[in-house]
């Protein structure tokens, strides 16, 4: 076997045995649990799953994901994981197990990370053992330990192998003669290792980005000529990633102007990093917390003290002394392509392959611009990780930081909540400058000597990441009645399901139907997700029309015009034990909603009728009638109906009192008119404020009043919130009528809900 493919499966391997002790006793418990916590890790088990679904559809339908029924696009409610997807697919495919498919993606993820970073050092120093040092830094980082729940900040591997293959191309560009199959080889590698990193994490799409810059500009200053070449590859590669990236970044910003989903500044400023951060650890680090304050959530950022003293090791070697031993990478002039490579029988020796010499003098130089230039990564990544407002110790030493330009000029950065990210790029930069210091150690000293050291250096980088390793247990299958249930919507024909109950915020339930989506294939109206839907909260929420039994069969009636088709209601999930039973009942009652509710165990499954709308007015012939076009009179709080008429959404008028069934609007036009639709827009903070049963009258002049529509208006509402979540119609549409007065009687009670209308429009034919 040839040398370098025989030193590839070592180091794999090597960093396989390392993940696999540092992760234990995860490897056990593959198919049943996973690490952290049951909350992120299933979302992203799911999510790969969904991933692996679609790749054998040539990811057909991939960003419409089975969750948040009837919205869009709802994989980008968070990460797409489509740079990971690829390379696990294969064992959701033999095992259908996403706990599986996310466990060994886990591991990998350390793997990756040790094995590139060794890829870009073992190039820069020319020594395994280095390289080795700089692997488990960047794998093994403290920081990692805090993070363990999100898989996609520890897929971070393909951020060296992109620079190790950057700086070849840049190398291949500087050659007198240069090899453009070399030059497109290095360049493409660049490429792709860019885009599978972008693919796995959208923060690193962003984060790694800036280190690719710092790389380039440093290269591009020693390069001393070919600018223009070097120039116009990476416009082509950049290109090349822009089209990789498109199709991301059309669902995305769809799923943003949709759904308003971008981040405040100060949710962005709260979860920056404060100066302190980086002295902080996570409580699981055992070693660490007994020397160093614990921090916050996403506050642990303490890269190691084995990154830190080798990094400032090399930072000396800059200042003082003006050749590095051991360090012999990059020459100036033409070296053969492979480069040095170790004299039989050293590990801390090089033989240079070309002219007098002064490549090997030239390699010195050009190991100090490397440090520098990792240096500036890690520094420039630090300082902008502190947010758009730096503090230190709780408090802002500047007004705004570098990382508040950025928000203003860079577009969808706003969607990242998460500036203390950027220590991923921080240690990315301090474990290049470890694997460096550590070179700088290792050379010119006795072979026992530099075992020592090295193992030293190895045990102290293991001890700052070794701690206990949780597990949460989960299971991906499911009770055996929710089988049973789902295996009988699946046979009982497509539809949308509704489960209950139903949760706004997090609930491991939530996580149980999600997962079990990958098994019926059909979409649910809940879902868990980076954001969630105005939809899931109404129904969750305290104003939720599933909450009033007396009027379950109108909340029925409004889930069936969304297109649902089942609802599911899981008996063990609830914590009023009887409240399954009493829904039962009420549903019951709903025949002209029901079609059928077969029992299954503990889990009920309600096959509802389907919704058969009126046919639709036809909205390109109606004309807005004017406020000043009519008198509008009601029966509470006269003085604030002309707010329903005043073109600010965020005015209204309203009861002010609970609704009893006696409320009424009359509006009294000047002339006749034919009124086609009637528009009572209302916002969520008024969502519990909609008329539980509504009428609407039409009088011609006579005095007496013909009736236009009665009935629940939850269909129209739901329907709203999904088409705006921000000016929430409430469409009805009305039969042909020839009307002078118009009158809205709110003839039904609530508890304590008033009735309210933000904005009410009104057109004619």
């Amino acid at each position: 076997m040839p040398s370098d493919r025989r030193e590839a499966l070592t180091v794999v391997a090597g960093f396989t045995v390392v993940a696999t002790i540092m992760t234990a006793p995860l490897v056990l418990h593959l198919a049943s649990a996973v690490p952290g916590d049951a909350g992120d890790p299933i979302l992203n088990a799911w999510i790969l799953g969904w991933d692996a679904d679609r790749l054998l559809h040539g990811l057909r339908g991939v960003w419409d994901a089975p969750i948040f029924y009837p919205y869009r696009h709802t994989l980008a409610y968070s990460e797409h994981l489509l740079g990971i997807a690829p390379f696990v697919a294969p064992v959701q495919w033999l095992t259908r197990n996403p706990l599986v498919t996310y466990n060994v993606a886990f591991i990998a993820s350390y793997v990756l990370s040790g094995a590139g970073m060794y890829l870009l050092v073992r190039w820069i120093t020319r020594r395994r053992d280095a390289a080795a040092i700089a692997g488990l830094c960047f794998a093994l980082s403290p920081y990692r330990v805090g993070q363990i729940s999100h898989l996609q900040v520890l897929v971070s591997g393909w951020m060296p192998i992109g620079l190790w293959a950057l700086h070849r191309y840049f190398q291949e560009i500087g050659m007198r003669v240069a090899s453009a199959r070399r030059v497109a080889l290095w360049l493409g590698l660049f490429s792709a290792a860019f885009l599978l990193q972008a693919l796995s994490n959208g923060y690193f799409l962003y984060f790694y980005a800036i280190a690719v810059a710092i790389v380039v500009a440093s290269e591009l200053i020693v390069l001393g000529h070919d600018r223009l070449r070097a120039v116009a590859g990476l416009s082509l590669s950049a290109t090349s990633i822009l089209i990789g990236l498109l199709p991301v970044a059309l669902a995305y910003t769809a799923v943003r102007q949709e759904g308003g989903f971008v981040r405040s500044l100060g949710e962005i400023a709260g979860y920056s990093a404060d100066l302190t951060s980086y002295a902080r650890v996570h409580y699981r680090a055992v070693v660490l917390r007994r020397l160093l304050p614990l921090g916050p959530y996403e506050q642990e950022l303490f890269p190691g003290f084995a990154s830190i003293a080798l990094s400032v090791v090399t930072l000396i070697t800059i200042i003082r002394f003006p050749s590095w031993a051991g360090l012999t990478t990059g020459p100036s002039k033409r070296i053969d392509h492979e480069g040095p490579t170790l004299r039989a029988g050293r590990g801390d020796g090089v033989e240079v392959k070309g002219d007098d010499g002064a490549g090997l003098r030239g390699s010195h130089q050009r190991a100090r611009h490397l440090a520098l230039t990792y240096a500036a990564v890690a520094v420039v990544a630090f300082a902008l990780s502190l947010g758009p407002e730096p503090s230190a110790w709780g408090h802002r030493f500047l007004e705004t930081g570098p990382y508040a330009w950025l928000l203003s000029v860079v577009p969808g950065l706003q969607g990242l909540r998460v500036p203390a990210r950027l220590a991923t790029i921080v240690i990315l930069g301090l474990s290049v400058l470890a694997g460096m210091g550590a070179a700088r150690l290792l050379a010119s000293t006795t072979p026992i000597r530099r075992r020592l050291i090295a193992g030293t250096i190895v045990l102290l980088v293991i001890a700052e990441a070794a701690g206990p390793f949780p597990l949460a247990e989960f299971n991906a299958s499911g009770r055996s009645h929710d089988r049973l249930a789902y295996r009988w919507i699946a046979e009982s024909g497509p539809g949308a399901i509704l489960e209950l109950p139903i949760a706004g915020a997090f609930e491991p339930y939530t996580l149980k139907y999600q997962v079990a989506t990958l098994r019926h294939g059909h979409p649910i109206v809940n879902g868990y997700s980076g954001y969630g839907t105005l939809l899931q909260e109404f129904l969750a929420g305290p104003a939720t029309p599933l909450g009033d039994l007396t009027r379950i069969c109108d909340a029925l009636g409004g889930v069936r015009a969304l297109g649902v088709r089942y609802l599911a209601i899981h008996g063990p999930e609830f914590v009023d034990r009887s409240a399954p039973r009493a829904l039962g009942t009420a549903i019951a009652r709903c025949t002209d909603e029901v079609a059928s509710s077969p029992q299954f165990g503990e889990t009920r499954v309600l096959q509802l009728k389907d919704w058969s709308a009126p046919p639709p007015v036809d909205r390109t012939r109606l004309r807005r009638l004017r406020p000043d076009s009519f008198v509008a009179r009601s029966s509470a709080l006269e003085e604030r109906l002309p707010f329903a008429f005043d073109g600010n959404p965020e005015t209204r008028w309203l009861t002010g009192l609970k609704q009893t069934g006696m409320e009424t609007i009359e509006i009294q036009f000047a002339r006749r008119h034919d009124i086609g639709l009637l528009r009572l827009q209302t916002a969520q903070r008024s969502l519990g404020d909609y008329p539980r049963e509504l009428v609407i009258e039409s009088s011609g002049g006579s005095g007496a009043f013909r009736e236009l529509y009665r009935g629940s208006v939850l269909p129209q509402l739901l329907q709203g919130l999904v088409l705006d979540g921000i000016e929430i119609p409430i469409d009805i549409e009305l039969p042909t009528n020839d009307t002078l007065t118009l009158r809205l009687r709110q003839v039904a009670e609530t508890r304590s809900w008033y009735w309210s209308i933000h904005e009410l429009i009104i057109w004619e034919r």
